[in-house]
């Protein structure tokens, strides 16, 4: 895969309410994990290990241990001139204000996305990992050979206190808008969707709060690339997804 072709996005606060103690001054992201590494330390790495060499990480709140932590990219081979890692303030940049949503959130990252130039966008929630190394391989395959295919999803592991692997809902896969509406529920980890239409949508949807205060902030973004063509999905779990509770995902 040609490196430039994807972008990687994480979200470093995605699910802060879950560990409420240990994140009272740091990202669900910078939580240590084995008292040597970072939760975030599992996404970076699936994104670079994919051959993805420009990394965005949103932050929210809380994130000078992240930015200790993640340094310059070093680590992950990030840190370049073409590409590289980049920190993404949690600032809307027109009128300063933090971001509420996952539309404020894109809205906030298009410069990094502007001047990554990738065809294709991967987003993860900072404690979310792939298990599968050539996931992102087959779905560029699929949004190469299918011009009419805005988005490719995956089958997904479902990891909570309780039980592993129970579907959200009867049905885990979806084709098209409508079949968000009544069979599934796409998981953020599983993704990888053209640029062009993220752009286009951000274009027509960035000043509406459509979303505030709804903990499904990133289904609005599902349902209008729907909209805009076909969906593909991957029937083989290749990711790891950290249930939230009291969600949709539940």
């Amino acid at each position: 895969m040609r490196t430039s072709l994807v972008a990687g996005l994480i979200f470093a606060n995605a699910r802060d309410s879950m560990l409420k103690k240990l994140t009272l001054n740091r990202s669900m992201a910078s939580v240590p994990f084995g008292a040597r590494y970072r939760v975030i330390d599992f996404a970076l790495s699936n994104l670079v290990n994919a051959g993805v060499t420009s990394v965005g990480i949103i932050t929210k709140e809380n994130y000078r241990s992240l930015m200790d932590h993640v340094g310059n990219g070093i680590a992950w081979d990030l840190d370049r001139k073409n590409g590289g890692l980049y920190l993404l303030p949690p600032y809307i940049s027109r009128n300063i204000k933090k971001y509420t949503d996952t539309v404020d959130a894109l809205y906030g990252a298009m410069d990094y996305l502007n001047r990554c130039g990738s065809e294709y966008i991967a987003l993860c929630d900072g404690d979310d990992y792939w298990i599968d190394e050539y996931k992102l391989q087959k779905q560029v395959d699929i949004l190469r050979k299918e011009a009419n295919c805005v988005l490719v999803h995956t089958h997904r592991t479902l990891l909570s206190d309780v039980e592993i692997n129970q579907p959200a809902l009867d049905v885990s896969f979806a084709e098209s808008a409508s079949e968000l509406f009544f069979r599934s529920y796409i998981c953020v980890p599983t993704v990888l969707f053209r640029a062009k239409v993220l752009y286009d949508w951000i274009d027509e949807y960035a000043k509406l709060s459509i979303v505030q205060d709804w903990r499904m902030q990133d289904f609005p973004l599902w349902l209008y690339l729907g909209t805009k063509g076909i969906f593909k999905y991957i029937s083989e779990s290749t990711a790891i997804y950290r249930v939230l509770p009291n969600t949709l995902s539940r």
